[in-house]
């Protein structure tokens, strides 16, 4: 058994399956930091308790009564890769590999068997620091018997997934793998703009077929920055239908506009929420990348439901404005097959990503109800 306490010991090894980006790079021993692993396993046991049980007598100021620590000596440093590393992170934050012990510290015999039963799977369905949903900060528990059988069981019933997409990336660096996930859901939300390549998003494609237009062409349309190009005027008509489309894929502060030839500087535009209930700064993408044996699993968490029909406001400036809504739904399983039916025939066609995996579709025999 790879996990099992020994008195009120536990200690186990993990072993990396990504690199994590990491703010504290130059420090010795930098490794997974118990301050953000913990709350999120108290998180992920409570959800494990079942209605007729209750772990509220072992809480003290909303934390489970264990204690967890990491020990790394020999975290690696990849300073080669900073170019990689995300634009917004890259100067102050670096790439490092880390296979760090484990040790958690419990003396509650009920709190024991929970975390025995939940530890692996934790780690399976859960990335840690920065940009960790787009595979970042992968961990497993150090276990010869963690199948890849396995690891879809386990990805399957958390997320109650009909199927789940897989990009076999092994024998790859773990750079490239990174750029494959880039690649793809930077084709798939927001377009290609770069040199000699242009395409447009997945996401823009499938709701204009759905008669919604997106939230770039009535920025250009209404003139908050400068018209780059003149591809939209030649294949579409003028917006009847615009809404804030990419916000169901995540919500950012800003929004950059880049001419091709890179003639004129890039534009920014502000987005910012017009409240209705609640304030929304930044929603996260519920598309979740995990990387596992080199293998990448793209899976598509449910939606809040609060991003539906929500008024956002563009803005250059001071002056320039205008306002969208978000879609009042969004099927985004339907979306995903259809996204990565497109993204795999730019692969095999070699229009963009030439020596990048296609996606395979994984549909489980039994399926949830």
């Amino acid at each position: 058994m790879a996990v099992q306490f020994k008195g009120a010991k536990l200690l186990v090894s993990l072993e990396h399956q990504s690199p994590m980006l990491h703010f504290q790079h130059n420090h010795a021993g930098c490794t997974l930091r118990a301050s953000e692993v913990k709350p999120k396993f108290d998180r992920y046991l409570l959800s494990k308790v079942g209605s007729s049980a209750s772990l509220d007598c072992y809480l003290t100021e909303n934390a489970l009564n264990y204690k967890m620590q990491f020990e790394d000596s020999k975290s690696c440093e990849l300073e080669s890769q900073m170019k990689r590393i995300p634009m917004y992170y890259a100067k102050s934050a670096n790439w490092i590999i880390t296979n760090p012990q484990l040790t958690i510290t419990c003396f509650i015999p009920e709190l024991q068997r929970l975390i025995e039963a939940h530890l692996e799977s934790f780690f399976v369905v859960t990335n840690f620091g920065t940009v960790q949903g787009k595979g970042y900060g992968s961990f497993l528990v150090k276990n010869p018997d963690m199948t890849r059988e396995k690891i879809c069981s386990i990805l399957k019933t958390e997320f109650s997934l009909d199927c789940l997409y897989e990009m076999d990336c092994r024998g790859q660096r773990p750079e490239n793998i990174l750029d494959y996930i880039q690649q793809f859901y930077t084709v798939t939300k927001s377009g290609i703009n770069s040199g000699k390549y242009y395409q447009r998003s997945s996401l823009f494609c499938y709701m204009h077929d759905q008669g919604i237009d997106n939230e770039k062409a009535e920025v250009k349309q209404k003139k908050l920055v400068s018209s780059f190009g003149s591809y939209r005027s030649s294949q579409y008509s003028i917006n009847t239908n615009p809404r804030y489309v990419r916000a169901v894929l995540g919500v950012g502060s800003s929004m950059t506009f880049r001419d091709r030839e890179k003639s004129r500087k890039p534009e920014t535009v502000r987005v910012n929420h017009r409240p209705k209930g609640f304030s929304i700064q930044r929603f996260p993408s519920p598309l979740f990348f995990k990387i596992i044996h080199d293998r990448v699993y793209i899976i598509p968490k449910e939606i809040d439901k609060r991003i539906y029909d929500q008024t956002f406001e563009f803005k250059v400036g001071y002056k320039k404005t205008i306002r969208l809504q978000t879609p009042s739904q969004f099927d985004l399983q339907k979306f995903l097959d259809y996204a990565i039916k497109r993204y795999n025939r730019s692969v095999t066609q070699q229009e963009l990503f030439p020596d990048a995996p296609v996606i395979k579709t994984l549909v489980f025999k039994n399926k949830r109800k």
